[in-house]
């Protein structure tokens, strides 16, 4: 995870989280069967990427490379 990290419902901010303690309070909140069905299912081929980053699924997981590492900075809601 990229912090801060921000949830994101109908592509409007729900709510960021500035650290992994505060995420994980939440996590099954954030982390549904959806998002999981969908990382679950990722196939390389199928990634969408723009300047936004690298899209999973419907958009349900955005990541992004920061510094060396790639980090999820978002996750979109069940809506």
């Amino acid at each position: 995870m990229h912090y801060p990290f921000t949830t994101y419902d109908s592509g409007e901010p729900l709510k960021t989280y500035e650290s992994s303690a505060a995420f994980l309070e939440d996590f099954r909140q954030v982390v549904t069967p959806t998002v999981i069905e969908a990382m679950s299912n990722a196939q390389y081929s199928e990634l969408f990427s723009n300047y936004q980053g690298v899209m999973i699924g419907n958009g349900e997981v955005w990541f992004d490379q920061v510094n060396q590492d790639l980090k999820i900075k978002a996750i979109n809601g069940d809506s």
